[in-house]
């Protein structure tokens, strides 16, 4: 009995996680992704059947697509419920000749993980965790409350176990995800965007340059001399030199930090706007939690945080959704 449903915009919610998917044609590529942890579907959202990370896209590229996000909590796609349902669809899914993954950050995790288990060609992995777990990545220290109350020894544990081939974007300035990248350069390609820092997605696309790569990717074309090529155009990010002048980057020395600021002022950027104080993944995911805590009680004040989350990340999707959100509810409260 088939488990999944062609020609048809499908979803499906489950108490641990979220489903959208569209598969129409066996001969042109399955693209299956997995929702980084900033941007989640919540249970309203499920039940208005929105889209998660990356399935817009990937539906207007006339492609067959996969979409999962956690719901509304980070549990790393570390469900068994989850685990048991790609069990059962892995089989169905071999009957398209190219299945692709995509996903970045927990999502990278996620694809890495489930690869071998659906069958994955090729991957396309942004800045992925390769796994919680202390023993194998004794480094990791972002995450230790999801590495501490997660299961982290059992099945699909470790994301770097996989035998598809692809290519894997990182900085490898940015030593924590750097670790992980290593873990994983037996079998991908690494592509590396040098001052970028975590939120690599969100930069990329401000350059102009994530949804050549993903296509790129998809259809089996991608040229690394370009990917370099058009990667050094981060120099007109301001977001580049902030990180670059940060604590984050250890490797930061009084000679480095010159020439930084140089050519900061060569892109017209002022050294107090190539210094301006950013959040750390840590805080950008505190203030957000806040401000849906506060939603049903204050929805002005959950407004005014959102807002404040976006002069940091302006193109960040759950951000933008909220506020446009808080704005249509304080409006209907007023009438």
């Amino acid at each position: 009995m088939k488990i999944l449903t062609k020609n048809k915009i499908t979803t499906l919610k489950k108490p641990d996680y979220y489903l959208k998917y569209f598969l129409s044609d066996y001969a042109k590529p399955l693209i299956v992704t997995f929702s980084p942890a900033n941007i989640l579907i919540d249970n309203k959202e499920a039940d208005q059947q929105q889209s998660p990370w990356g399935f817009e896209f990937l539906l207007n590229e006339n492609v067959n697509v996969l979409s999962f996000s956690c719901i509304n909590k980070k549990n790393w796609y570390r469900s068994k419920e989850l685990f048991s349902f790609l069990h059962k669809i892995s089989i169905e899914l071999d009957s398209f000749k190219i299945k692709l993954g995509y996903g970045s950050s927990m999502g990278g995790y996620a694809v890495g993980a489930f690869a071998d288990l659906l069958n994955l060609d090729r991957v396309l992995l942004i800045n992925p965790i390769s796994t919680l777990n202390k023993e194998l990545v004794p480094f990791e220290t972002r995450f230790s409350k999801y590495a501490n109350i997660l299961d982290w020894n059992s099945d699909f544990k470790d994301g770097t176990i996989m035998n598809s081939s692809g290519y894997i974007v990182y900085d490898p300035i940015y030593t924590l995800d750097a670790q992980h990248a290593k873990r994983y350069c037996k079998n991908l390609v690494p592509l590396k965007a040098f001052g970028l820092g975590h939120n690599m997605p969100e930069h990329l696309k401000n350059l102009k340059i994530l949804k050549w790569l993903v296509r790129e990717f998809i259809y089996d074309t991608l040229d690394i001399d370009l990917f370099y090529k058009k990667i050094r155009t981060r120099r007109t990010l301001r977001r580049y030199y902030t990180w670059m002048l940060s604590d984050e980057n250890v490797h930061l020395t009084d000679l480095r930090s010159y020439i930084i600021k140089n050519y900061a002022k060569k892109n017209g950027f002022t050294i107090k706007q190539a210094k301006k104080i950013e959040f750390d993944y840590n805080d950008f995911e505190l203030i957000k939690k806040v401000a849906v805590l506060c939603e049903n009680i204050h929805p002005n004040y959950s407004l005014e945080l959102m807002k404040l989350l976006k002069k940091f990340r302006p193109e960040a999707p759950y951000v933008n959704k909220k506020i446009l959100f808080y704005e249509q509810t304080i409006k209907k409260d007023k009438k």
